[in-house]
């Protein structure tokens, strides 16, 4: 029998949060391109599968980087309803709407809303409402281990956006100068330890190049929880001048937590990444190489972790062929910063033991319904539950990466190899250190007859001493209308 899983699904609470304001305005403007278009007719699809395995999960392969919507238990089986629109980018006023749900047996059955939001396109500005599947960064769109702060391998958190999604010309650049970014508001509603707080992003990307064959681009992500109710202790400041801290990752000019933690920490938890990227497009190829760093605090800021990031390099063909793309990415982690920054005169820690992913007050750490937001390969607490210092337990790791896709008529391949070195936390070190490998091969056919019925075909396997060893397949069929 399924249960509805119903927190923060649907219900977004204002609270005393004044600039609800905004959001109401946001509200308003978000609907503005419908009554000026005609209905659209949506597309729709229907996705169903079953992965049976033999080991304590689902192959890591299988389940991460998924949107949440795939178990990581060894047996489980899913269907998905979807329905969609596109928004028409050649327009100057559009819109585009969706939601799908998935129903999932495996240990129990559940009933989730996946997606369900509206979108309105005003000249290079949108504006969406809901839960969207999304990932952020410059990583590979396929073959990626998953961007470093936020990969899609847990569920959408529902928000409201302002974006510039698509690569816009800077006035009086002389089409040299391309910029996109964006800003939004999420509500990550009940989870562990901390309820109701606020989830904020911003980002910004600038572009070099324009028409030549070459360009370099940089890009900021800042992220960060606020607000909500830590089980222990108590409230955080959620109202206006709350959020101009957070916005600027403003030191505190008061005591702001109930347990007194000292007033020049920021308020919040805050992560951020600066992301750096080499395009160079050729006739018959395309060549892509990225870095993204991660700054949790001042240290990572001022460049103390710049042993830690996401490097990546990819070749791709412009035609479908038997060798589409390949990619190599190599993550690293143990830096941290350095194990903890010492004063000898005042004796005590500054900086230092960055303890990626968590946080004191937000013990849940940089997660969403027990899956982690950024890089799967950091676990997630659904695999290796936590406690109440460290809810990750694993995220100090050392990384290789390799990726490679291709098509031979209606029939594509990906196959994904990863190796990963795994020394737990600071607090709690993995000794002897865990090693651990996954593959994945996957194949799709596309129009298969009479039903025209897309199907994979996915062999996933995991062989260490981290996640152990795990052997599955996935079945997954997919109809369009």
């Amino acid at each position: 029998m399924f249960t509805l899983i119903s927190a923060d699904l649907i219900i977004i609470r204002y609270n005393r949060l004044s600039v609800r304001n905004i959001i109401i305005f946001l509200f308003l403007i978000i609907p503005f391109p419908i009554v000026t278009a005609q209905l659209k007719i949506p597309e729709a699809s229907v996705e169903t599968g079953i992965i049976i395995a033999n080991g304590n999960h689902a192959p890591f392969w299988l389940s991460a980087n998924k949107s949440g919507y795939i178990s990581f238990n060894p047996v489980s089986a899913w269907i998905r309803p979807e329905i969609r629109t596109q928004i028409d980018w050649s327009k100057r006023l559009d819109y585009s709407y969706g939601l799908d749900v998935w129903g999932r047996y495996d240990n129990t059955g559940k009933l989730f809303l996946q997606q369900a939001w509206i979108k309105t396109k005003i000249f290079f500005f949108t504006f969406y409402g809901g839960r969207v599947e999304e990932t952020f960064g410059n990583q590979d769109s396929t073959l990626s281990s998953g961007g470093l702060l936020w990969s899609g391998n847990a569920p959408p958190v529902p928000e409201l956006a302002l974006n510039v999604e698509h690569w816009t010309p800077v006035p009086f650049t002389y089409g040299y100068l391309d910029f996109k970014g964006g800003i939004s508001h999420g509500w990550f509603g009940i989870q562990p330890f901390v309820k109701d707080a606020y989830l904020h992003h911003k980002y910004i990307y600038i572009r070099l190049g324009g028409k030549l064959p070459v360009h370099v681009h940089f890009g900021l992500h800042h992220f960060a929880q606020w607000g909500g109710i830590n089980q222990s202790r108590g409230k955080t400041p959620d109202d206006l001048k709350a959020y101009i801290d957070i916005f600027f990752a403003k030191k505190s000019e008061i005591d702001y937590l109930p347990n007194g933690e000292p007033k020049n920490n920021a308020l919040g938890n805050h992560i951020g990444s600066r992301n750096f990227g080499l395009d160079i497009d050729l006739k018959k190829y395309s060549i892509s190489s990225y870095w993204q760093t991660i700054f949790e605090d001042g240290t990572g800021k001022r460049w103390k972790n710049i042993l830690d990031g996401l490097w990546g390099f990819t070749l791709r063909a412009k035609e479908r062929s038997i060798i589409s793309g390949i990619l190599y990415e190599f993550l690293h982690t143990t830096d941290q910063s350095g194990r903890f920054n010492w004063d000898p005169v005042t004796q005590k820690e500054y900086g230092g033991n960055d303890n990626y992913f968590n946080h004191g007050f937000y013990k849940q750490g940089w997660t969403y319904n027990g899956l982690t937001l950024g890089t799967p390969l950091i676990t997630s607490p659904a695999y290796i539950s936590g406690n109440i210092s460290d809810y990750l337990r694993n995220n100090k790791i050392i990384a290789h990466h390799i990726g490679l896709e291709g098509y031979k008529n209606s029939v594509g391949y990906k196959l994904l190899y990863t190796y990963s070195l795994n020394f737990g936390t600071n607090n709690f070190p993995i000794e002897p250190v865990k090693r651990q490998h996954f593959f994945l091969i996957q194949t799709i056919y596309s129009d298969i007859s009479p039903l025209k019925i897309d199907m994979g075909l996915n062999l996933g396997i995991d062989i260490g001493e981290l996640y152990g060893n795990n052997f599955g397949m996935q079945v997954l069929l997919k109809k369009n209308f």
